[in-house]
């Protein structure tokens, strides 16, 4: 709310807002409307998720788009140019991955575990919270009979199309570092909306 009302003070030339789909049927998202419209923004909302993008992931997220000259072209989509497999996102050996055989069972009805080895597989969406591995928080990958583990830090960053050189600082324990990518956002959405706000290439 904070940073809604600052908004008005500011008024940046251009604003984007992501968040989950949810936040659409949010008094929150009234708000903001409401609060740019007034300032003198004009809106326009898009759903964009991995998958739009080739990546075997379902990430779904909204962005309003606020700009005072409306320069937003609200025909434009972004170009699948193939579908990548999952499992070259898949490369972390690190056998502290594994998930205790004990969660697996306990969990078994709500987990969404994956065979990489599948061509049409995908992944389910990491939340924050993904690594305390409860339902609906992301999905694990088969490494055989009743084994699976869990995607790591820096391959949840590979699928949200960061630079291969951008790395979590060692020093930053695991659950910080799953709390961070599953609060982050795809970079191929964020590209694909500048190139169409600012006209980048």
């Amino acid at each position: 709310m904070h940073l809604i009302n600052l908004l008005t003070l500011k008024k940046p030339a251009f604003i984007l807002v992501e968040n989950v789909q949810g936040f659409v049927d949010s008094a929150v998202y009234l708000h903001l409307l409401s609060t740019l419209r007034k300032a003198g923004y004009k809106t326009h909302q898009i759903s964009l998720c991995p998958t739009m993008f080739g990546v075997p992931m379902l990430r779904p997220r909204i962005f309003i788009i606020a700009s005072q000259d409306d320069n937003f072209d609200r025909q434009v989509m972004p170009q699948i140019v193939g579908k990548n497999k999952l499992a070259s996102y898949l490369w972390d050996k690190n056998l502290s991955l594994a998930c205790d055989p004990e969660i697996l069972v306990r969990y078994a009805p709500v987990l969404n575990i994956v065979d990489p080895a599948q061509p049409e597989s995908y992944l389910i969406c990491f939340t924050s919270g993904y690594h305390r591995c409860r339902q609906a928080s992301g999905s694990l990958i088969s490494t055989g009979v009743d084994q699976a583990r869990f995607v790591s830090p820096h391959e949840i960053l590979g699928l949200l199309g960061f630079d291969p050189a951008f790395k979590i600082p060692e020093e930053i324990p695991v659950a910080a570092a799953y709390r961070l990518v599953g609060n982050s956002v795809d970079v191929r959405a964020i590209s694909f909306l500048l190139q169409q706000v600012l006209g980048l290439k």
